[in-house]
């Protein structure tokens, strides 16, 4: 009965014990699957076991299994039904190294998965600390946020300020302009102010002069004139001297003068 050797040994590569329970060989192969999936493992020999057990599932589901097929002892068995006893150590010793190699791929995967549980420990640890830094992140946008407005509000101030200085500096340079102009004009006046100072000064010098020879003139005049007035003076003294001494004679000659002793 080789042919149940078979079907031993494809249980025995889903990792359960002989049943006709379709359901329960169905289960052990979606585990199998899910576990040695070429995707998930990713190297040779796990494409061999995943081609193997699906070996296994496609001859068990499609042979009707009896009570006899699962419960026939493998060792017993010769070369019935066309299939030698080397043939049957062959399947046997595939079947042990298929074994071996669920196992190491168990070994794998359960490393894996502590490796996955320590990832996922880290992650969490990271989770948290990402979460503590977005907040501070948000705290700092938020922090950000309020000083762009203020910086908008302080760049608003400045180009105020700017515009207002712009026509501070216009006006300045417009009165630079006038004061300019002006300035000019009274260069031009100061010139003409000097000319007619020193027009005056000569008009001045010539009034001066002119001053010096009338008053030189009128001394002179004066002079004659005092001259003229001591001649009249003396002349006027004569003739009233002269008219006394007449009055006196007449006052003598009539007898009209009393002398009181």
């Amino acid at each position: 009965m080789a042919i149940h050797a078979v079907i031993k040994h494809y249980f025995d590569v889903l990792g359960i014990q002989p049943t006709t329970d379709m359901s329960a060989i169905k289960k052990a192969y979606m585990k199998k699957a899910l576990l040695l999936h070429p995707d998930k493992c990713g190297n040779n020999t796990s494409e061999a076991a995943f081609k193997m057990i699906a070996q296994a599932w496609e001859v068990l589901s499609e042979h009707h299994l009896s009570p006899s097929d699962v419960q026939a002892d493998v060792h017993g068995v010769g070369d019935a039904g066309g299939h030698s006893t080397d043939e049957v150590q062959a399947l046997m010793r595939e079947r042990d190294n298929l074994k071996r190699t669920v196992e190491h791929q168990a070994d794998t995967i359960s490393q894996h998965a502590a490796e996955r549980e320590v990832q996922d420990m880290r992650f969490e640890r990271l989770s948290n600390q990402q979460y503590y830094l977005n907040r501070a992140l948000e705290r700092e946008t938020d922090a950000n946020i309020e000083q762009y407005s203020q910086l908008q509000q302080e760049k608003t101030a400045y180009e105020a300020l700017s515009r207002e200085w712009q026509s501070l500096q216009r006006t300045v340079q417009q009165q630079d302009t006038k004061n300019y102009n002006q300035g000019f004009v009274l260069l031009q006046q100061s010139a003409e102010v000097r000319a007619l100072t020193a027009k005056i000064a000569s008009q001045a010098r010539t009034c001066e002069e002119r001053i010096c020879e009338l008053k030189n003139q009128a001394e002179i005049e004066v002079h004659a004139l005092e001259n003229q007035l001591d001649y009249y003076l003396c002349i006027l003294s004569l003739v009233i001297f002269v008219f006394a001494l007449g009055a006196a004679g007449s006052w003598f000659l009539d007898g009209e003068f009393d002398v009181d002793v």
